[in-house]
């Protein structure tokens, strides 16, 4: 029997408390769904809530459950929207570029897993995206209207909020707009219907753990620790990792170790 996908409204409005972690294969599976579905989708969430987070865990999935995808994630340039940029490239040979530079890796990747693609399909995972909004041939040409190349894959990451409003460069609108709303992975850390990257108790331990191992000197967190941290951050991965280095800067252990 031939599988019907959800729709994408069914699949990204879930129910979530806010002390509870939305399960990231749920998340992760559905992103690539919807993808394969549209070939170009836009992830949007605030700062420092799970955008880049997502974007790794994507990658990590292709590279072990989707031999035909071939991830290629990179930030774009902000030097090019500024007024009077100098470029020689053009958007073509970003991704070129950055293609080349990614199945390098992919490749050494593969190896150690015992992997190998199989005619594997670029997906282009670009974070900043709101700074191709100066690159109007790419949005004419790739992201605006139907999709016109169904063996190349897009995902658009970006900041919350930059859908309407958003001032860039002199531009008094976002081309996120240009997305039809069922290719848009929202990921809003205030509104209860919509999956998140938020890390429960346990999970917040266990990054802190890894963390405390690595700290020079190595370091024993105790239950007051964690508590404190899994408080100030709510679970937010970017905040947690800022906290972290903040601690390493100006701690050398002595936080960690109460005793010490």
């Amino acid at each position: 029997m031939e599988h019907t996908p959800e729709p994408a409204e069914r699949r990204f409005r879930v129910t979530t408390s806010s002390e509870r972690l939305t399960p990231r294969t749920e998340l992760v599976d559905a992103t690539i769904q919807l993808l394969r579905e549209s070939n170009i989708i836009l992830i949007r969430a605030p700062p420092q809530t799970g955008k880049t987070t997502l974007a790794n865990l994507m990658c990590r999935k292709m590279l072990l459950k989707h031999p035909d995808l071939e991830p290629v994630f990179f930030a774009w340039d902000e030097g090019r929207s500024k007024p009077g940029g100098q470029h020689t490239e053009s958007y073509m040979d970003v991704l070129e570029r950055q293609l080349r530079e990614a199945k390098s890796k992919n490749e050494d990747a593969r190896k150690k897993l015992g992997l190998q693609p199989n005619n594997a399909k670029p997906v282009y995972m670009i974070d900043d995206a709101i700074y191709t909004y100066s690159e109007k041939r790419m949005w004419e040409e790739v992201f605006k209207g139907e999709v016109k190349d169904r063996n190349v894959y897009y995902i658009l990451i970006c900041v919350h909020g930059s859908s309407t409003g958003f001032y860039q460069w002199g531009t008094d609108y976002s081309n996120a707009v240009f997305i039809p709303t069922d290719r848009r992975v929202e990921l809003l850390p205030d509104a209860s219907y919509n999956l998140q990257l938020r890390m429960n108790e346990e999970e917040t331990k266990i990054v802190i753990d890894r963390w405390a191992a690595h700290h020079t000197p190595p370091a024993k967190c105790d239950q007051s620790v964690y508590e404190f941290v899994r408080c100030e951050t709510e679970g937010y991965p970017g905040i947690l990792n800022i906290m972290l280095e903040y601690i390493k800067m100006h701690t050398v252990g002595l936080f960690l170790n109460p005793n010490t």
